[in-house]
């Protein structure tokens, strides 16, 4: 398998021309540039595939077609290996075929937030996902217009592996001389910065959006299903009415989005992250509605909130909202257009090579320009230059780290020596001495963020962190009702590591309350499971060594744990003790186990 990386080099750089707005001025491609062309080359050849077959069909629209006039496509063979595809599936538009693309070859889910936008996020867990491959790291979070295949939002690309940051950008891991790259004056420029890594959650702002809100409400009128008819009023009040329930559900489910929910969900099921964002805005007399709409059309403002309610480990909240990225997109009358001029292309009888080879192009005139990245100083400048009073706050930028060495001035060995504090500018650092550095760091601090010149995101954890943070898990863990399913995954999850005492002791504060932590709660699902293997023990004994139970009346949850237990002894003839069944079933599952605890009778 060929890495996007060794490829990129091969060719040196992103030497391809872009622009900052839908004018052709001539600037260097950033890295977000980069990743959109991939992007939208991917669409052009699936839109040739998609198109060698419903052509010959049907003459091509771009409109919903009746299921007579259905193509039927046959997904051509993945840029990189992929799992086994269907031999032949139906796909009613491009946009269905070209969103199972992703799905199959790249592992990006699509939400249809809205009946003319695509969320995109991709998920590690499917067959088709690529760590490295570009459009993967595009995806972290897209919402898609499918009516002209615009990008209208965005949030920050996926970080890369620090190996292949390094390779990116000819970087010796052990000699801090190649952090520097000559330039044509004989000056070097360092060819990253860093930052400090902070822990929170992602969220968009993009005030544009809000023409996407509505078309039809989604839910019953009252009216109908009452037989009082005065019960809105007259015409004109229930009008004001339904705007006033628009206004609500939906202007703010697209103005703000986190990776995978548009409208913004919850970690702990305590508090939106709107909510957070919001009370950090207030708090720090952030008055994002002063910036006027102009400034902001076809823009999105890139968040990571710091919150004391959305601590992913720690509870050391700075009570922040820090602004990460700016992008501008496309506008939609230019995107429109060009679209346009592909199906008009396509709308021809036979497709030649030549049309090909025009449809290609359409599609990178559509990525041209698509997505820009202002940069945060830029756009912070734009604010002051117009005279708006908001301190919004940019990533903490880090260019001196501070060490403590042994003082051996007059001392007989630097094992006596006294330590003392040190300041090095953090340009003299190689990068495996800053990961060594973070070795010194308390487990509290998460570690570096690091942009390459070209936009390039990677990061070095704290290993200290990373170790106490693989122990606790991505999932909330506060101890309520609610988090219930979270908390029972854990504790299975712990079991089969053997980890449980080692969390109980790094978890369980010693002033915490003593009638809810984690050791009484983890002894309370040890208790269900022992209860649940002692009446799984009695039915399989009534049934198959008492013969005292027909086995058509052993309960549904209880049939397949039964046969697994049956088909053991079978095998080797050892009689089932109810030791054996309380260890078959930790052996299983959590799924397997949680619906049969929790869920099976709800």
């Amino acid at each position: 398998m060929f890495s996007l990386f060794s490829l990129f080099k091969s060719f040196g750089g992103y030497s391809k021309m872009n622009s900052t707005n839908d004018k052709e001025e001539v600037q260097k491609t950033t890295y977000i540039n980069h990743l959109v062309d991939k992007f939208y080359e991917f669409m052009g050849e699936s839109y040739i595939e998609y198109r060698k077959v419903s052509v010959t069909e049907t003459p091509v629209t771009e409109t919903p077609v009746t299921e007579a006039t259905e193509a039927t496509v046959t997904p051509a063979a993945p840029v990189e290996t992929a799992p086994t595809a269907p031999t032949t599936i139906k796909y009613k538009t491009f946009v269905d075929y070209f969103l199972y693309k992703l799905y199959y070859n790249y592992g990006i889910k699509r939400h249809m937030v809205h009946e003319n936008i695509a969320l995109l996020y991709y998920s590690k867990t499917l067959k088709g996902y690529k760590a490295s491959a570009e459009i993967t790291i595009l995806c972290r979070h897209m919402l898609l217009d499918i009516n002209n295949l615009r990008i209208i939002s965005l949030g920050i690309p996926k970080s890369i592996k620090i190996d292949a940051f390094c390779d990116l950008y000819n970087i010796d891991k052990n000699d801090e001389k190649t952090n520097f790259e000559k330039q044509n004056d004989d000056k070097s420029s360092l060819k990253y910065e860093i930052y400090e890594f902070i822990q929170g959650t992602m969220i968009t702002y993009n005030p544009s959006l809000k023409v996407y809100n509505f078309t039809e409400l989604p839910i019953s009128n009252p009216v109908d299903n009452n037989d009082n008819s005065d019960l809105f009023g007259n015409d004109l009040q229930k009008s004001e009415l339904l705007e006033q329930n628009i206004e609500i559900q939906f202007n703010k489910q697209f103005m703000y989005s986190t990776r995978k929910i548009v409208g913004t969900g919850s970690y702990n099921g305590s508090r939106t992250f709107l909510e957070m964002f919001e009370e950090n805005n207030t708090n720090n007399n952030v008055k994002l509605n002063d910036i006027p709409e102009d400034l902001l059309k076809d823009k999105v403002l890139v968040f990571n909130i710091d919150h004391p309610e959305n601590q992913v480990l720690f509870n050391n909240s700075s009570h922040l909202n820090t602004l990460c990225a700016v992008f501008q997109f496309k506008s939609e009358e230019l995107s429109k257009s060009q679209y346009q001029e592909i199906i008009n292309i396509t709308n021809l009888a036979n497709l030649t090579d030549e049309d090909n080879e025009k449809i290609r192009n359409g599609f990178k005139q559509l990525a041209l320009n698509m997505v820009t990245q202002i940069k945060l100083q830029t756009f912070n400048k734009s604010l002051v230059d117009l005279g708006i009073n908001i301190k919004l706050d940019l990533p903490k930028l880090i260019s001196e780290i501070k060490i403590d060495l042994p003082d051996i001035s007059g001392m007989p060995s630097a094992i006596d020596a006294p330590y003392v504090s040190n300041i090095k500018n953090i340009n003299t650092f190689s990068i495996n001495e800053l990961e060594k550095q973070l070795l010194t760091k308390s487990r509290e601090y998460q570690g570096y963020i690091i942009y390459g010149t070209n936009g390039e995101r990677t990061k070095i954890i704290n290993p200290n962190f990373k170790e106490i943070m693989n122990l606790k898990g991505n999932k909330p863990i506060n101890i309520e009702p609610k988090n219930t399913k979270n908390l029972f995954y854990l504790y299975w999850r712990l079991i089969k590591e053997k980890n449980i005492e080692k969390f109980i002791s790094e978890f369980d504060k010693p002033n915490a309350n003593t009638d809810c932590n984690y050791k009484k709660l983890f002894y309370w699902f040890y208790t269900l499971v022992h209860n649940f293997a002692m009446y799984l023990f009695k039915i399989y004994h009534y049934t198959f060594v008492k013969k005292t139970l027909i086995k058509q009346n052993i309960p549904y949850a209880l049939k397949p744990l039964c046969g697994d237990l049956h088909k053991t002894y079978l095998e080797n003839k050892t009689p089932i003790t109810q030791t054996i069944v309380e260890q078959y079933l930790f052996d299983q599952p959590v799924t397997k186990i949680f619906w049969r605890l929790f869920e099976q009778n709800q």
